[in-house]
């Protein structure tokens, strides 16, 4: 165990858990001027156990109690949007769900973490010490070095050894969270669907290629005796038959890829942290195509090799 932290709300966990402020001394403004991010309540090493690094400034500290100033770290795109060509440390905000002045000082910027969605753009996120802002929920993050799910029975067993009255429930994983998260539920159904008929299409083209060559060979059997009858050993007809079908499945290829680089542009928002033109997507099923052109020719150029000179000669 490297690490444990609490958190109001967990990332992609489909809360919102929003608050509404704006800059100290604009509350005249009204609602114009008002700014909203999620909110989180959170102990004072939650950044250090999640990994969202530290762009300016200072994370929490145990003096960030109740009875001192209130204190509060943004992420970077809060940062951009409401200060932008400024520095934002030291400066106040002022929540608005209250009628008096509710002031908090941005003691630094932090990085982005996608809080709810990971096929959108980082929402703004406000980040409040749990000792100045107290929540009756929390949930506790555990960062482990070995498989989380073996150390999940002894979490439990220490939180029940610090407080028995407190319930425990919905233990997971990040990749847990991830999985079932609504951005993924809502992605994996169509990439189903599209992996078959990807799958269905790559069929097609090992058959389709097969049967061109066996075609291509029966008609060929002439050819392929006379060639034999003159000399020409098994290795040069496997030569001849693999390489046709390979001369057909690189021109495939190349002009599957060429219209593959343009409809990628049209599925970038169904991708995360993979780039439209993927260099390892693009040479991983280009090497994969190769392998199954080549098995498709395996048997058409067998039956090649096996060509009678004199059989094939009497047939014609």
């Amino acid at each position: 165990m490297r690490g444990v932290a609490t958190t109001s709300t967990l990332p992609l966990s489909g809360g919102g858990n929003t608050s509404r402020f704006v800059r100290e001394g604009h509350r005249t403004a009204g609602k114009a001027g008002e700014q909203e991010a999620n909110s989180r309540d959170v102990s004072a090493n939650y950044l250090e156990v999640m990994g969202i690094p530290l762009h300016g400034g200072r994370l929490f500290t145990e003096h960030d109690v109740s009875g001192t100033m209130h204190v509060a770290l943004i992420n970077q795109t809060l940062a951009d949007r409401m200060f932008p060509n400024e520095d934002p440390v030291g400066k106040r905000i002022d929540f608005t769900y209250t009628k008096v002045p509710n002031l908090w000082q941005i003691v630094g910027v932090v990085g982005d973490e996608n809080a709810t969605a990971l096929d959108a753009k980082p929402n703004p996120v406000i980040y409040v010490p749990f000792a100045q802002s107290p929540d009756l929920y929390m949930n506790v993050v555990v960062r482990t070095v070995q498989e989380p799910s073996t150390l999940s029975v002894s979490v439990q067993r220490t939180i029940n050894q610090m407080d028995p009255a407190v319930p425990i429930s919905d233990v997971r994983s990040m990749s847990q969270i991830i999985a079932e998260s609504p951005s993924i539920f809502l992605r994996r159904s169509p990439a189903y669907l599209i992996s078959a008929f990807g799958g269905l299409g790559l069929l097609l083209a090992a058959v389709g290629l097969y049967s061109l060559l066996a075609w291509a060979v029966a008609q060929r059997k002439r050819e392929l005796g006379i060639r034999v009858a003159l000399g020409a050993q098994k290795r040069d007809v496997l030569k001849l038959i693999v390489g046709d079908g390979m001369k057909l499945a690189i021109a495939g290829i190349a002009v599957g890829m060429s219209c593959a680089l343009g409809v990628s542009r049209l599925l970038a928002s169904f991708l995360f942290d993979v780039q439209p033109g993927d260099a390892g997507t693009f040479i991983g099923v280009c090497s994969l195509l190769l392998i199954v052109a080549l098995m498709a020719t395996a048997h058409p150029a067998w039956r090649a090799m096996g060509v009678d000179p004199i059989h094939a000669l009497r047939e014609e």
